[in-house]
């Protein structure tokens, strides 16, 4: 079960405020909502490599930024961008070559 679109926004609106307008977050690396037993969690991934941890059975909601770059978390980004960038460049590379094939007849 995740959370309702006015608490997950709430929780967006306390981690712009941790990180700072400098930073933005590029993706979800893990969660826990529904345990009896362990914290409830979401950790997010920011463009700098840097971590954004919130603890969501915390009374309010805590966000906690780490202090080292992730660098696993963060290769793993960067690697799987330049796998979705390639076939676009590709692309690009095709229609510039087709262009100048067209304008040089």
């Amino acid at each position: 079960m995740a959370l309702t679109p006015q608490k997950q926004h709430a929780i967006d609106e306390l981690i712009r405020k941790a990180i700072g307008p400098k930073r933005a977050v590029v993706k979800m690396i893990g969660c826990r909502y529904d345990s009896k037993k362990w914290s409830n969690y979401q950790h997010f991934l920011l463009d700098d490599g840097h971590t954004a941890f919130v603890n969501l059975d915390a009374d309010p909601n805590t966000v906690y930024v780490s202090d080292k770059v992730n660098a696993m978390h963060f290769g793993r980004y960067k690697r799987s961008q330049e796998r979705e960038e390639r076939p676009l460049a590709k692309k690009a590379e095709k229609e510039v070559k087709a262009k100048t094939v067209k304008g040089g007849n």
